[in-house]
């Protein structure tokens, strides 16, 4: 039988465990009984499922640094930033299980002496559920729980990047003690993916890449079946020159570099007005420079390896076309040659044109690309150049003019000096290629479900 190893990718490679993948079988029966499972939790309640969750957090906060040091092991993210996205999923699943009750309750939406018209929320049924490795236990959240919390059932397959997580998320599950069919697990691929989605399901639920998401939702145009996809981003730092430059410049880099740039909404392309440009990338270079670069086990990590050794050539490969095109390398620009794994240095370039690699692909990874603008509507052309719309960030001390700016720009989630949304109740999506629907919040409950209208006599 197929397996997928899983490697360390901070410490050159080491096996990890395997599992195993998923045989053809094993998917159809997964779907198969989803949806006989179906009916029984849909009509269970919207407080008795969250009954459940909280069984999960409970579960997960039994076994919080285990999980956190497996997806850093995994992932090769540093256990700071691993320990962060394990406490915040634990915040994020208590505010599904707080608020599901209210956001997905039936309300009377007109009425008269005589008759009331009602509105139902009710899920799709079964859903099939992708999710990218970068934040996989966060990601399986949005996947998963908020939509079981819907009263939908799950067939979920992560990315064959963080198996192990996978396999610990299924432990969770079944301590959680979830009833039969409700949730299942498939390992493996592409293909198993594209398995997954061929079956009898009535929603897709992405996180992933927007080449692949684009696929599902020709897919799901097939099936007449909806979708929520989120997917890449290259988001847009709008620097204006009223800024205080050395506060600004170390959010910029923190906005970046978190988790070795391996972040779908984080900061991407850096515009900086022309007045202060110099002064500015200056800054930024003098912060880069200073980044804690190395193994993911030290608490104070910043810019640990990437996922995996196929994740490092493709970079090389966006830097090194850039250069050829007239691109500076500021800072780093390569592979490590001291560290055993996959990392890539910390970079900053300059002299960017918008045809170039690191400014008209994503680059998934710690490169930071900056040009410079003159005026506020060049800022806002720049930003929009690019076929994403996930996330920006707009800089500015006019807060008039940083508010102006980021409702120009297209995108569904902008951060104005610094401000960021990433609580549980704020919901998370894009514009363009970076998706469709929304996750988080109550729009993330809502996503995968639909409205009945039910009218009746007084």
């Amino acid at each position: 039988m197929a397996t997928i190893t899983s490697t360390n990718p901070a410490k050159g490679y080491k096996v990890l465990g395997e599992v195993q993948v998923s045989t053809e079988a094993e998917v159809k029966e997964a779907v198969i009984a989803a949806r006989k499972a179906f009916p029984a939790w849909s009509a269970l309640g919207v407080s008795e499922r969250a009954k459940y969750l909280q069984n999960w957090v409970n579960e997960l906060e039994k076994r919080s640094d285990e999980m956190a040091s497996l997806i850093s092991k995994e992932m090769g993210k540093p256990i700071s930033d691993a320990k962060d996205e394990v406490s915040t999923a634990i915040e994020d699943v208590n505010w599904i299980i707080g608020n599901a009750e209210e956001v997905l309750s039936s309300t009377t939406i007109r009425e008269d002496n005589e008759s009331a018209v009602d509105r139902h929320i009710e899920p799709y049924g079964v859903s099939a559920a992708i999710a990218a490795w970068n934040f996989p236990l966060t990601n399986f959240k949005e996947c998963v729980l908020q939509d079981l919390a819907s009263g939908n059932t799950v067939v979920f397959k992560h990315s064959e990047e963080t198996p192990l997580v996978g396999k610990m998320i299924d432990e969770l599950m079944d301590a959680a003690g979830f009833p039969d069919g409700v949730f299942a697990q498939v390992y493996g691929g592409g293909d198993v993916g594209n398995l997954l989605t061929d079956q009898d399901v009535n929603f897709i639920s992405f996180i992933g890449s927007s080449k692949v998401g684009r696929a599902l939702y020709k897919k799901a145009a097939d099936k007449f079946i909806n979708v929520r996809l989120e997917m890449g981003g290259s988001s847009p730092a709008v620097v204006f020159e009223d800024v205080d430059i050395a506060a600004t410049a170390k959010q910029v880099v923190s906005d970046r570099f978190f988790s070795c740039g391996q972040v779908c909404d984080g900061l991407k392309r850096l515009i900086v007005q022309e007045s202060i440009y110099d002064e500015f990338l200056a800054a930024v270079k003098k912060e880069v420079e200073a980044i804690p670069f190395g193994s993911p086990n030290e608490e104070n990590m910043i810019v640990s390896s990437l996922v995996a050794e196929r994740q490092v050539q493709p970079i090389l490969d966006q830097i090194n076309r850039s250069v050829e095109a007239g691109a500076r390398v500021l800072v780093g620009g390569k592979k490590s040659e001291e560290l055993d794994g996959a990392y890539i240095e910390p970079t900053l370039m300059s002299n960017i044109t918008k045809d170039m690699a690191v400014w008209s692909e994503e680059v998934f990874g710690p490169v930071l690309p900056v040009m410079p603008f003159t005026d506020e509507e060049e800022a806002i052309r720049l930003a929009n150049n690019t076929e994403y719309g996930l996330g920006a960030f707009v800089h500015s001390a006019d807060k008039d003019r940083a508010l102006r700016v980021a409702k120009s720009i297209d995108a569904g989630q902008i951060a104005t000096n610094g401000v960021h949304n990433y609580y549980p109740s704020v919901c998370f999506g894009g514009y363009k290629s970076s998706g469709i629907g929304r996750t988080s919040g109550p729009e993330g409950l809502l996503a995968a479900t639909q409205i009945k209208i039910i009218t009746r006599l007084k």
